[in-house]
């Protein structure tokens, strides 16, 4: 099989969050996994894809475990559409995966939310302790 291009958009320098992305030169646009970033690398969850979802044809999973498909919900919202390919078996599992997937990213969201809010209203109160004006800094 002759491809075209082949990248890593995830499992690259750790080995969560498996994504790889085949172009054929005659054919479709695969992805190979579309996994959630764990540990550390958590925060990658949100990240851009580094390729357009609605351009891949076809999504081959290889296993269903939450580092190879934790990431499809977000592949589908922004835009793919196209067949998703995998053992019955894996398909079963997926289900469970991706619920479980779903209420991590709602956590992480109100998390991440509650820590902006903290830091919107500790620089709200920085502000208003020191309240310069444009009179007070320009004056000699």
């Amino acid at each position: 099989m002759h491809y075209d291009t082949d990248s890593t958009y995830g499992a690259a320098e750790t080995v969560t969050g498996s994504c790889h992305y085949l172009q054929l030169k005659q054919g479709p646009q695969i992805l190979v996994d579309c996994g959630m970033f764990q540990g550390r690398a958590t925060k990658q969850a949100n990240d851009d894809f580094g390729f357009n979802p609605a351009d891949i044809d076809l999504l081959l999973i290889t296993h269903a475990h939450l580092d190879h498909v934790g990431r499809i919900p977000k592949l589908v919202n922004e835009g793919f559409s196209g067949r998703i390919v995998c053992l019955r078996a894996t398909y079963d599992l997926m289900q469970v995966i991706l619920m479980d997937s779903a209420k991590i990213m709602r956590e992480d969201y109100k998390t991440d939310l509650k820590k902006l809010s903290v830091a919107a209203r500790k620089t709200k109160s920085a502000h208003r302790s020191t309240p310069w004006t444009m009179s007070r800094r320009c004056s000699t």
